[in-house]
C-alpha cells in the first residue's frame, strides 16, 4: 500500500513537472516538497506527452485522485471549489445512504424472513403434491382390490 502511494506521488510529481509554469506556481511549495520527499524515486513513470491527462492509460487510480484534489484545492476559483466540494459531499452522502439501506438490520431480517416463507411455501406445495399423489395411489389400489 505504501509503495503504491509512493508510486502515485511519483506520477503526480511528473505530471506537475511537465505542466505549464502557471499550474506549477499555483501549487504550494510545501506540497511539492512533500511529494518529492515521499515519492518512489526508483519508479519509472510512463506519460504520453501527446495525450491529455484524462487520456493517460498507465496512471494509477490513486494518482488520478491526487490530481483531482490538487485541481480542486489549488487550481480552481473559490466558487468552483465550493461547487466541487458540495458535489463530493452529495456523492459521499448517497454512497453512505446506499450502504445503510443495503446493510440495514431490518431489511436483512425481512429478506431472511421472506426467504424462509418462500421455502416453507415450497415445502407445503411439495407436501400437498405428495399427499395428492398418495390419495390417487390409494384410490387406484382400492379399485384394483375391489376387482379381485
Amino acid at each position: 500500500m505504501v509503495n503504491e502511494y509512493s508510486q502515485a506521488l511519483t506520477e503526480v510529481y511528473e505530471i506537475i513537472k511537465n505542466s505549464n509554469s502557471e499550474v506549477r506556481n499555483r501549487i504550494p511549495y510545501r506540497f511539492k516538497k512533500y511529494m518529492y520527499k515521499n515519492m518512489d524515486k526508483n519508479y519509472n513513470v510512463v506519460l504520453d506527452k501527446g495525450k491529455r491527462l484524462t487520456e493517460q492509460e498507465h496512471l494509477q487510480e490513486k494518482s488520478k485522485d491526487i490530481v483531482a484534489l490538487i485541481y480542486r484545492d489549488y487550481l480552481t476559483n473559490y466558487k468552483e471549489r465550493e461547487k466541487l466540494i458540495n458535489e463530493e459531499i452529495a456523492i459521499a452522502k448517497k454512497i453512505k445512504e446506499d450502504k445503510l439501506k443495503k446493510f440495514d438490520y431490518d431489511n436483512l431480517f425481512k429478506k431472511k424472513v421472506n426467504h424462509e416463507k418462500k421455502h416453507e411455501e415450497k415445502n407445503q406445495m411439495i407436501t400437498t403434491k405428495k399427499s395428492l399423489l398418495k390419495k390417487i395411489i390409494i384410490y387406484i389400489k382400492g379399485i384394483i382390490n375391489k376387482g379381485e
